[in-house]
């Protein structure tokens, strides 16, 4: 039988059990709250979109630099 390591959160004998969570009441959303939540998915889509060009972008700024630190190693050119 594999011994427990000598650590205080394992000293017990059976492991604590976490509680369940008891959910509160079930309230229907208004279409105000909806229509807040859609605003806020269509902002962070379009910010992820945003994102996702920007790092694009710096993806290529990188490889562009990259190929004149190559080309400097490289020495001049005949």
């Amino acid at each position: 039988m594999q011994q427990r390591q000598s650590n205080p959160l394992n000293q017990s004998r059976t492991p604590a059990r976490r509680t369940q969570a008891i959910p509160g009441p079930v309230v229907q959303a208004s279409g105000a709250d909806v229509t807040g939540i859609l605003a806020r998915l269509a902002a962070l889509e379009s910010l992820a979109t945003d994102q996702a060009a920007q790092i694009e972008a710096a993806q290529a700024e990188l490889a562009d630099h990259e190929a004149r630190i190559a080309a400097l190693e490289a020495g001049p050119t005949p």
